[in-house]
């Protein structure tokens, strides 16, 4: 009778790219069970229409799927990219992130900035499969319009700003969403550039769009310049481990 020792090793490898995963022999013999963290990619922000409330918004952080499954041999995985920024002159709405995945399981990329000013919504949960637990959605993107006095805003905009365009936190720190961009609806030169958050990428003008981080799932910062185009999301990412 012979026995297989138990080494326990800990492994793990990240996909920045697409690619194949290939277990070993060791990681086989063990049932082939594997933890994954998939990422979807991070929307697109807009860009304004350059004058009143329509501003940007930022876009929405992709979503994330952890889940255990067992293979049996080599596994396909994809890195869903960013989606692009919308396009100059506005308005324009930003895109949708890309789809991740390791084989069967996949995780949706967030939604882009919408062109009316909005930021952009969360990935969204997601279930690949049944009995698979959802993934929490990436962090909205930064809104791009709100409500009350602008002078008094303008005052006092610790208090008042940050919860109007900094982009929404992913969940655990993942896909964090874009910042947005707001601006006075009374035309008094009041312009607020919200922060991105997790990967999510800041509002700003023609020297200071942001992009989101790569291989974060964080959306793009929007774009308060009419002329220059909203951030692209960042692309996502997937993490295996195991043990053998």
């Amino acid at each position: 009778m012979s026995y297989q020792p138990a080494t326990n090793i800990q492994r793990q490898q990240i996909f920045t790219g697409s690619g194949t995963f290939t277990p070993s022999a060791a990681l086989l013999l063990n049932g082939g069970w594997v933890d994954v963290t998939v990422v979807g990619g991070g929307g697109g922000a807009s860009v304004n229409t350059g004058s009143g409330i329509t501003m940007g918004g930022g876009g929405g952080g992709g979503s994330v799927v952890r889940q255990s499954i067992s293979i049996s041999g080599p596994t396909t995985v994809t890195v869903g990219p960013g989606g692009a920024g919308g396009a100059a002159p506005g308005p324009s709405a930003g895109s949708t992130g890309g789809t991740s995945s390791f084989g069967s399981i996949s995780a949706t990329g967030g939604n882009g900035g919408t062109s009316g000013g909005g930021g952009g919504k969360s990935g969204g949960s997601t279930s690949a499969s049944a009995g698979a637990t959802p993934g929490g959605g990436g962090g909205a993107g930064g809104a791009a319009q709100f409500s009350g006095d602008v002078l008094a805003a303008a005052l006092d905009p610790d208090t008042i700003y940050p919860t109007m365009a900094n982009g929404g936190p992913g969940l655990n720190g993942y896909g964090g969403g874009g910042g947005g961009v707001i601006a006075s609806p009374d035309n008094v030169g009041v312009v607020v550039y919200g922060l991105g958050s997790n990967g999510g990428g800041s509002g700003g003008n023609s020297s200071g769009v942001v992009n989101g981080q790569a291989n974060t799932g964080g959306g793009g910062g929007a774009s308060g310049n009419d002329a220059v185009n909203g951030g692209n999301g960042g692309s996502g990412y997937c993490v295996v481990s195991w043990v053998e």
